[in-house]
């Protein structure tokens, strides 16, 4: 659990700002019509992912890490900003647990994804980056998240209950 806090606390410090798109939340009342989003749902075709496909084998990357890298570029022009963290889903299956191999049910799992640039950098180097941080964060994957909350200058700054 040490080792965990001290990675996590590392990982977001710095980071006292939530990542916020600034769209209303339905606790805050009503909603404005004119501020209401549609939703889009976009399909890949089968040459367009062989495409993915290529340019991932190409440098190294997965198609998760192109996904997240895009959602991450998304969430800093909504936002302005070059900082943003968001929440990844994991399997929790390659936490190191002992016994795990012989345990049935559930272990998903939610961590932040911290993504930074400064957009000098090459688009493909900053991807690796971002796959070799989540990495990193896998390896603490078993972390609870309301622990991460805990240990986040984010959750304190925003004054966000965190459990």
């Amino acid at each position: 659990k040490a080792t965990s806090e001290r990675f996590f606390r590392d990982y977001l410090g710095g980071l006292s700002t939530p990542t916020r798109l600034g769209l209303a939340r339905p606790e805050d009342g009503p909603q404005d019509p004119s501020r209401e989003h549609p939703e889009l749902h976009v399909a890949l075709s089968a040459p367009e992912m062989e495409i993915l496909r290529a340019f991932t084998k190409r440098h190294g990357l997965t198609v998760n890490t192109v996904l997240q890298g895009a959602l991450a570029q998304v969430l800093g022009r909504y936002t302005g900003g070059t900082d943003v963290v968001f929440g990844v889903t994991t399997s929790g299956r390659s936490a190191p647990v002992a016994g795990i191999e012989r345990m049935v049910g559930l272990f998903i799992n939610t961590l932040p994804l911290r993504a930074q640039w400064s957009g000098a950098e090459p688009v493909t180097r900053w991807m690796r980056a971002l796959q070799s941080q989540q990495a990193e964060v896998r390896a603490h994957e078993a972390t609870p998240l309301y622990e991460i909350q805990r240990w986040s200058a984010v959750i304190k700054a925003a004054n966000i209950k965190a459990d």
